[in-house]
């Protein structure tokens, strides 16, 4: 387990130079707020730009072969595995954490009542996203690389930017979507349930891509 914490930590000092990003989710945060957006929509802003930047991992992790550093430090396949997923997932609370502040505030500035309101919606749905994005893309990843899977681990983005645009053309879809939302906290402990059973096969799949490879 120490190996997998370690392995975290490395991912986390890798980011560093991508510090810049980090700065885009507070700035981004700021102008959804001003413009009245609700904590659900922050939460899948900082889905979709922690995704970016977990991406620039295997970027940097390819250009300077980083593979041979974590076999230098006795880093096994599945310690480098699993700590990816804890760093990628610790990058996501993190930048939900932010949003969620940053929303708050701006709500008790602009005078909005219930500055809470949509915490925990925002957190499940934005959550289940993005671990169905993380789900697919990490064990393409690690098992075809960053230059060959980059192509493939576009197609999650583009279903779930697909399926936002259907609601546009049918509203059908968009009151079906609605109606399973009035079911409240049921909806959200499923889908926090889902995310986390879909990370867990995610990361089987993962170990077994990455043992392929090499």
């Amino acid at each position: 387990m120490s190996n997998t914490f370690n392995m975290a930590r490395l991912d986390f000092y890798t980011l560093k130079s991508q510090t810049a990003m980090y700065f885009i989710i507070p700035v981004i945060a700021v102008f959804f707020s001003m413009t009245g957006s609700p904590l659900s929509v922050l939460g899948f802003t900082a889905a979709w730009l922690v995704l970016l930047v977990n991406t620039n991992l295997f970027a940097i992790q390819e250009k300077y072969g980083l593979e041979r550093l974590y076999s230098s430090l006795s880093l096994d396949k599945k310690s480098v595995v699993l700590g990816r997923y804890i760093s990628t997932t610790i990058n996501y609370l993190f930048a939900f954490l932010v949003v969620v502040i940053i929303g708050v505030i701006m709500s008790f500035v602009q005078g909005r009542t219930n500055p809470v309101d949509g915490i925990v919606e925002g957190f499940c749905l934005s959550l289940l996203v993005f671990t169905l994005i993380s789900a697919i893309q990490l064990p393409i990843y690690f098992g075809a690389g960053y230059t060959k899977g980059r192509i493939l681990s576009m197609i999650p983005f583009l279903v779930i930017i697909g399926f936002v645009m259907l609601q546009s053309f049918f509203e059908e879809l968009g009151s079906v979507i609605q109606t399973i939302l009035t079911f409240g906290n049921s909806i959200y402990a499923i889908s926090f349930i889902v995310s986390v059973v879909v990370m867990v096969i995610s990361y089987y799949i993962a170990v077994f891509c990455y043992k392929r490879r090499q």
